[in-house]
């Protein structure tokens, strides 16, 4: 579950998670099962957090453990409109780190 990408869409009025089935990216796996709620104009990432985020999360990932244990989690393909996962994360090519970039940023800090 990804808490930033999720606050991401509070302009639409709504906010939600995903747990999804791990694989070799990053959030890009099947769905296993999502929740959602509203967000009102006066919310914050903190009342978020305690009010949705946190007690739901904890219920969710009660319900994804049984679901799995009694073999009935579902593996629901994501579409690939409306995917807010990081597509950057997942291009080991464009995660390197430059450290002649890097040291050149330090050394005008300096």
């Amino acid at each position: 579950m990804y808490f930033s990408h999720w606050f991401s869409h509070v302009s639409l009025g709504r906010g939600g998670f995903t747990i999804f089935w791990a694989d070799e990216g990053l959030d890009t796996g099947p769905i296993l099962l999502q929740r959602r709620c509203r967000v009102g104009a006066n919310d914050t990432v903190d009342s978020l957090y305690n009010s949705f985020m946190y007690p739901e999360g904890v219920k969710a990932m009660e319900e994804a453990v049984e679901l799995i244990s009694d073999d009935l989690a579902p593996k629901v393909k994501q579409p690939e409109r409306g995917a807010t996962y990081d597509a950057f994360l997942n291009k080991p090519e464009l995660c390197r780190v430059n450290l002649d970039q890097v040291r050149m940023h330090r050394e005008v800090m300096v």
